[in-house]
Formats: structure tokens, sequence, C-alpha cells
């Protein structure tokens, strides 16, 4: 019963961030922007992450089957977020980095989902690269 109960408040809470900081960015009270880390901005984040987490954690808790398909990916991830951090930012400089609004600003999904999966895509691919060579980097 407890268990259900901290399913519930995670779940809500996840909704919650998501619904406030859709409606200030809709309203204007601040824009979504990574660079001024508005309200918005962090509460969109933090829902999407709460939601994404809780996704992954209920697929996993499925079953083995489950497990065997995505665990693979979540350790390689886990091994080093700190180089996928590093080389995320290096990737993002890179894709604004040319003066060209219909690049980033003004992109067509179809350009911007392109660019979504060329950029999980590499981040991926690292991340499988360094846990087949065992390599971790941590502090």
């Amino acid at each position: 019963q407890c268990a259900a109960a901290a399913k519930r408040w995670f779940w809500g809470l996840g909704a919650l961030f998501l619904v406030a900081g859709c409606a200030m960015a809709l309203y204007g009270i601040p824009v979504i922007s990574k660079h001024r880390v508005s309200l918005s901005y962090v509460l969109v984040c933090v829902a999407l992450a709460v939601l994404v987490f809780g996704a992954i954690r209920a697929y996993v808790a499925g079953g083995k089957r489950n497990v065997a398909l995505v665990g693979p990916s979540l350790v390689a991830w886990g091994m080093n977020p700190l180089a996928i951090y590093v080389l995320h930012n290096v990737l993002f400089a890179v894709f604004t980095l040319p003066d060209n609004p219909a690049w980033h600003r003004e992109a067509g999904w179809p350009l911007i989902l392109a660019q979504l999966a060329c950029f999980v895509g590499a981040l991926h691919l690292f991340a499988l690269f360094l846990r087949k060579k065992n390599i971790v980097l941590s502090l």
C-alpha cells in the first residue's frame, strides 16, 4: 500500500511539474530557456526526467525479458555519466554552432527529429564504446 501511494505521488509530481512548466511558458511568465535557467525550464526538465525515469522503471519491473532488452543500454549510460555529459556539451556546441537559424532556431520537425536521432545515437554509441572497452571515467 505504501509503494502504491509512492508511485501515485511520483507520477503526480511529474505531471504537476510538467503542467506548471508548460503553463508558465505558454503565458510567458518566464520563457523556457536553458541559458537563463528559468523556472519553467527547470520544471519541464524535472518533469520529463521524472516521467522518463518512471517509464523505464515500470518497463523494467515488467519482467526479466524487459531487463534483458533495456539493461545493457542503461548500464552503458550509467557507467560513464560524466563522460556522456561532457560529450553532450561538445555535440550541443556543434549542433548550435552554425549561424543558420533554419538549422536550429527555426528548424522544422523533420530536421529536429533527425538532429535528435543523431545526437542521442552518437551519445549511445560513445557509451557502448566505453562499456565495451571497460573504460570508466569518474571523479
